[in-house]
Parts: C-alpha cells; sequence; structure tokens
C-alpha cells in the first residue's frame, strides 16, 4: 500500500468519513491495521483519540477480523485505551474496556492508561479513572513506570482532588499512597513541590503518610515547598508539624535552599521561624555562599538586607567572594563588595 493511501485513509478516520474509508479499504483490498502514521498510530488510536465512537465501533465490530486488535500498539507502545484515557475520552475509554482492552498495558516508560489519565484534571479525566478503576480494581496503583511513580504520584502532581480523593478511597490500607518512587519520594513530597496544597491537605489526613519522610537525597516534603516557593504549602506543611530542623544529605537546610533557588518570600518567612543555619550546610557553606554560587542575585540582596555576613569562611577558607569566579556575577560581586566597604 502506498503512503498516500495510508495518508489518505487515516485521514478519513480522523475526519469520521466512514463510507469513504470503507470503501477505500475494499478498493485498496487492504486491512485497517497496515495503515499507520510514522508514530505508528493506527486508525483505531485516531478514532481514541478524538473520542469518537462511530468509527471505533466499524474498525473493532464491522471491519475487524477474527482477531481482536483492541490492544494494538503504536511505537511508543501505546494502546488505543492510553490514547483515549491520555486525551480525557471517557466515552472511547468506556468502549474500549467493553471490547476487551487491557486496563494495565503497558507503554514505553512503563506508563499505563490510568497514569496517563492521572495526567490530566477535570470531570472527564475523572471519569476515565473511574471506568479503569472500575474494570481493573486497586491492582491498578500497584503499577509503577520506570521512574518507580503510580499513578498516585502522577495525579498529586496535577493538583486534582477529586481524582486524589478517587485513588485514595481505592487504598483503603494506604500501601499506594505511602509508595516510595525509585529515588525515594512519596506522593507527598511530589505534591509539595508542585504547591498543591489542597493535595497535601489530603495526604495529612491519612495517618500512615510521614510528614517528614526523606527521600534518597534527604529531602523532606517541607524542603520541596521551599525549594518551590509555595508559601501556602509550606505554611500548611508547618502547622501539621513539619520539622524545619531537618538537612538534606548535603547537609543543607531550609535557608540553604531557599537561597540556593533564588525564593526570596520563602527566606523573609523562614526568618521569623527558625534561626539562619549558617554554617550547619555541607563544608560549612552558609545560605549566602549557595545564593552566591548558585548566582541569586535576589537571594544575595535578601541575605544581605538580612544580615548575613559575606566574610564567614568555607571548610576551605573561603569566603563569598573567594567563590565568585564560578559564577562570574558582577551584580553580586558589586553587592559584596558594597558590603566590605562598610
Amino acid at each position: 500500500m502506498s503512503n498516500d493511501m495510508k495518508s489518505r485513509i487515516l485521514g478519513l478516520a480522523r475526519k469520521a468519513k466512514i463510507s469513504e474509508m470503507e470503501q477505500t479499504l475494499q478498493s485498496a483490498g487492504v486491512h485497517w491495521i497496515e495503515c499507520r502514521y510514522p508514530s505508528g498510530d493506527t486508525p483505531l488510536h485516531v478514532a481514541a483519540q478524538s473520542g469518537n465512537i462511530p468509527v471505533l465501533r466499524y474498525l473493532s465490530e464491522v471491519c475487524n477480523s477474527e482477531t481482536n486488535h483492541v490492544d494494538i500498539t503504536n511505537l511508543a507502545g501505546k494502546t488505543a485505551l492510553h490514547e483515549a484515557c491520555q486525551n480525557s475520552q471517557p466515552e472511547a475509554v468506556a468502549y474500549l474496556l467493553s471490547k476487551g482492552a487491557n486496563a494495565r498495558a503497558i507503554k514505553q516508560a512503563d506508563w499505563t492508561p490510568l497514569m496517563l489519565a492521572c495526567t490530566k484534571t477535570g470531570k472527564k479525566a475523572l471519569a476515565c479513572c473511574q471506568l479503569l478503576l472500575e474494570n481493573g480494581g486497586s491492582a491498578l496503583l500497584r503499577d509503577k513506570n520506570k521512574d518507580g511513580w503510580n499513578s498516585i504520584h502522577v495525579a498529586v502532581r496535577e493538583g486534582d482532588t477529586s481524582i486524589v480523593k478517587l485513588l485514595l478511597e481505592a487504598d483503603p490500607d494506604c500501601k499506594e499512597v505511602t509508595m516510595r518512587s525509585n529515588n525515594g519520594r512519596t506522593p507527598l513530597h511530589t505534591a509539595a513541590l508542585h504547591g498543591c496544597t489542597e493535595v497535601v491537605k489530603q495526604l495529612l489526613n491519612i495517618s500512615a503518610v510521614d510528614l517528614n519522610s526523606k527521600d534518597s537525597c534527604g529531602a523532606t516534603p517541607v524542603h520541596d515547598a521551599v525549594r518551590s516557593g509555595n508559601v501556602e504549602t509550606f505554611t500548611t506543611l508547618v502547622t501539621a508539624g513539619a520539622n524545619l530542623s531537618l538537612l538534606n544529605k548535603e547537609g543543607y537546610g531550609v535557608h540553604h535552599m531557599a537561597a540556593q533557588a533564588g525564593q526570596c518570600q520563602m527566606l523573609e518567612t523562614l526568618s521569623g521561624l527558625i534561626k539562619s543555619d549558617d554554617g550547619l550546610g555541607s563544608f560549612k557553606t552558609t545560605p549566602l555562599h549557595c545564593a552566591v554560587r548558585a548566582g541569586q542575585i535576589k537571594s544575595v540582596e535578601t541575605l544581605l538586607a538580612m544580615g548575613a555576613d559575606p566574610t564567614k569562611l568555607d571548610s576551605w577558607g573561603r569566603s563569598c567572594h573567594d567563590i565568585l569566579p564560578e559564577r562570574n556575577t558582577p551584580e553580586i560581586k558589586s553587592m559584596l563588595d558594597n558590603f566590605q566597604q562598610r
């Protein structure tokens, strides 16, 4: 079959011109599974993406051979069900599941239909998740992608509280909500990093969730809130009892992290809650050292205004001036020079 013929058939599927597609397939004497885009998408994938039920029905019932092709994959390993879920097409999800689509099918990078459904928000995405869980049950939550994330990790990142609530209800034993990714991160870490405050509140209502859990780098959820600069999420965690004195594996505390990430509002918030952890960093690195090394001009300005001392030395005897060549930031050099001239 010529590429032009393939493109024509795929185009007709996309436009839902079933009669023309049927005539073209018959005249060419081919089955629709032979028609693919360079991505490997078939007419079934195309119909699932747009939620076109008449085309899905034609391809799977009228035009199908004895073999069930509902789980045919593209070059990325995605089935039509993956496509329907990623595009929040609940009617297509329901139809494909009724035709025997595998709710635990895995595409490249080990993503399942439920994980892809959880990347979206809103009522249609919620409906897709409900249909999948009704079909596959809580076992779907045990599936992990290549990074060790399950569907709860994905959902909390997007911040849709309705979807998160649905997944939590499907995990009554709290085994999946406390599951760690390959780098030791829990769903609470993810929600905190992305500033999803309402989801953080949902997770904190679960007794099994560890508020001060450390990932493989020693970061806690409150560390992530500090780095992302979300004061509301940070305040929620602190109010719940987050320990602000914990250090990561580099020996950095919350002040170091805020300085390094350029989160000036967070530095000001921290100043009223906990003493600056000067000297607690790895190799006696101060938050100001971190800000200078990261080239964070506003952080340097804020820290100096708060009384940080740029003459303090790290374990190698270096002041903030000494590490300036690492970044070559004229604005920071000028601020440090002005400090020394006082």
